[in-house]
């Protein structure tokens, strides 16, 4: 996983290229870390997890899509995981069952 920092304009704050497996990040547009985080979480959740991993997170995510911590997350598993990937590695609240889960996957 590499590390990418762009000029704006960008619509976005941060995306992940799937591909080139890079965290691609728009200088002074949002939350630097929070982007960052969020980013990570989709390199964990798609090149870190096995397919079983991720297969549970789905099943997890479509029983716990409302507690997600943000409206974002509650959108797609896609999304959700690392939203809540974001929440956690930042230290910001979430579910005690959301903190569990995550818990029992990295352990």
């Amino acid at each position: 996983m590499s590390l990418r920092e762009v000029e704006p304009p960008k619509e976005h704050a941060s995306w992940y290229d799937f591909a080139a497996e890079t965290i691609v990040l728009v200088r002074g547009y949002g939350d630097e870390a929070d982007s960052f985080a969020h980013e990570t979480g989709h390199h964990v959740h798609l090149k870190i997890f096995t397919p079983a991993q991720q297969v549970a997170w789905a099943a997890f995510w479509q029983a716990h899509r409302l507690e997600m911590p943000s409206r974002y997350g509650r959108q797609s598993a896609v999304e959700g995981f690392p939203e809540l990937f974001s929440y956690w590695v930042r230290g910001k609240p979430i579910r005690p069952v959301l903190k569990q889960w995550l818990g029992e996957c990295f352990g």
